[in-house]
C-alpha cells in the first residue's frame, strides 16, 4: 500500500494564498476577479492560468512574465503565512511510522513544490515529489500519479490518493488508484468522483490508518 498527496489544498491551505498572488498582479491592470473565479482553475498548472491572462486579457508582456510575477508574490507570501492542515504532520508521521510509502504529484511547479514543503515543515516526509515538470500531461490526465506509482515501486492499483480538486480526482481515477476527496477547496458534491469524501485531510489519513473500512 502507498499513499499519494495533491499539495495545494490537500497538506496546506495554500488555494487561498495562490488567489491573492494572481489578484495582486492582476489587479494593477484592471482586472478584479472574486475569490471564487478562481476555483476553475484548481489542480490546474499555473502556466495555463498565466497562458489564460496573457492571451485573454492581454496581461504583461509574455506568459513568462505573468507567470514569474505571481510565482515571486507567492513565495513571499507563503514564506510567513503558510502552514500545515491541522493533524497532517501528525498523520504523515503515523503513515511513516506504520511503514507506508507515501509521495506528493502536484501540479505546482518544482520551484512551489519545494520551498512550501520546506516552508511547511513537510519536506522531509516527501523525497517523491513529482511536479509540473516532471510529466507532460497533467491533470485530469493520469500522468501525475502514474509517475508517482512508479517512482513509489508499486502499482496504481495499490495507491491510494488523497485529493481536493475535480481534476486531480479523475487524473487520480483514470491511473486506477483509489480516491479520497478532502472538502478542502470544493463541496462534496463537485468531488463525486472520489471513493470518498472526507472533511479534512486528517480524517482521510486517519481513514486509511483505520485500514480502509
Amino acid at each position: 500500500m502507498a499513499v499519494i498527496f495533491d499539495m495545494d489544498g490537500v497538506l496546506f491551505d495554500s488555494e487561498p494564498l495562490h488567489i491573492r498572488a494572481w489578484q495582486a498582479i492582476m489587479a494593477p491592470h484592471g482586472h478584479e476577479f472574486a475569490s471564487s473565479w478562481f476555483l476553475r482553475w484548481v489542480g490546474i498548472p499555473d502556466w495555463k492560468l498565466a497562458g489564460y491572462l496573457h492571451e485573454e486579457l492581454g496581461m504583461g508582456a509574455s506568459c513568462d512574465e505573468v507567470l514569474q510575477q505571481k510565482r515571486l508574490h507567492y513565495l513571499a507570501i507563503t514564506s510567513s503565512e503558510l502552514h500545515p492542515f491541522p493533524g497532517v504532520s501528525e498523520g504523515l508521521h503515523a503513515l511513516r511510522a506504520r511503514g507506508i510509502a507515501i509521495a506528493v504529484a502536484t501540479s505546482s511547479n518544482r520551484e512551489n513544490c519545494h520551498h512550501t514543503l520546506e516552508c511547511t515543515g513537510l519536506a522531509g516526509y516527501f523525497p517523491l515529489q513529482v511536479t509540473a515538470e516532471d510529466v507532460t500531461k497533467h491533470k485530469p490526465e493520469p500522468d501525475p500519479f502514474l509517475r508517482a506509482a512508479e517512482l513509489l515501486g508499486t502499482s496504481p492499483a495499490l495507491c491510494t490518493v488523497i485529493e481536493d480538486s475535480p481534476a486531480g480526482i479523475d487524473a487520480a481515477r483514470a491511473a486506477g488508484c483509489r480516491v479520497l476527496g478532502v472538502t478542502s477547496s470544493h463541496d462534496a458534491d463537485t468531488l463525486t468522483g472520489a471513493d470518498y469524501v472526507f472533511s479534512s485531510t486528517a480524517e482521510a489519513i486517519g481513514w486509511v490508518l483505520a485500514g480502509g473500512e
